[in-house]
């Protein structure tokens, strides 16, 4: 029995990304990381952060793809959309981890971008703060801890994953262009043609004139065409 090859939208594939992609926007509007020591503080948001304003630029394009995985039907875009997700959402779990569970390291690779103002103050620039952020966070009394915002744009970039996942998953069952039956679903056999019209008969001719008859009407016999008279009965 044929069966329809409409695709089926991936809904799910798609919420799951553009809940990744929110997430990922929201968290840089938070704290990411905290580095503190005899009583000073400093703190960076992750707009405030070069790196963070690329997650969150990420994690844009992460709604995109959800959506576009949800609007488009052919296998080519869905596949493609898919990767586009799967690998955004990859680089942006990658910043999470680092500024969650790898903070210390983290700080002093980024912090000067966020931390430039209050070095200003103290007549350092974004270059010598650059050299000097690292050594000072290996000091003793000096502690570092990660920020509600460094697990949300983590939780972000993995949902953001799962969904390129499962689009690039979707676009395996979409039927290629073109087909009109299920996959492994041999088509319907062609309606045999009909018969060509038979020809139409022919109509009857008249009888065929008998012996006797020919002669009575004025039609010459065989003896007449022959030239001889036929002879009257009783006489051979």
């Amino acid at each position: 029995m044929q069966t329809s090859s409409r695709p089926t939208r991936p809904f799910g594939a798609a919420a799951v990304a553009v809940v990744g992609g929110t997430l990922g926007i929201v968290s840089g509007f938070l704290l990411w990381v905290r580095a503190s020591a005899e009583g000073e503080v400093l703190e960076a948001k992750g707009l405030e952060l070069d790196v963070g304003l690329g997650a969150v630029a990420l994690s844009g394009l992460g709604i995109l793809a959800g959506i576009l995985l949800f609007a488009l039907s052919g296998r080519t875009g869905r596949r493609a959309w898919g990767i586009v997700a799967l690998v955004t959402g990859a680089l942006v779990a990658l910043v999470g981890i680092y500024a969650s569970f790898i903070t210390k390291d983290f700080i002093g690779s980024y912090g000067c971008s966020a931390f430039v103002e209050q070095f200003t103050q103290e007549g350092l620039t974004e270059e010598s703060c650059e050299a000097f952020l690292p050594g000072a966070l290996e000091l003793p009394g000096v502690e570092t801890s990660a920020q509600p915002g460094s697990y949300l744009v983590l939780g972000g970039g993995v949902l953001i994953l799962v969904g390129g996942v499962l689009g690039t998953a979707s676009a395996g069952r979409v039927p290629p262009k073109g087909a009109g039956h299920a996959p492994g679903v041999a088509p319907p056999p062609a309606a045999a043609a009909p018969p060509p019209p038979a020809p139409p008969a022919e109509p009857a001719g008249p009888p065929p004139p008998t012996g006797p008859a020919s002669g009575a009407m004025g039609t010459p016999s065989r003896e007449e065409e022959e030239g001889g008279q036929r002879p009257p009965p009783g006489i051979t």
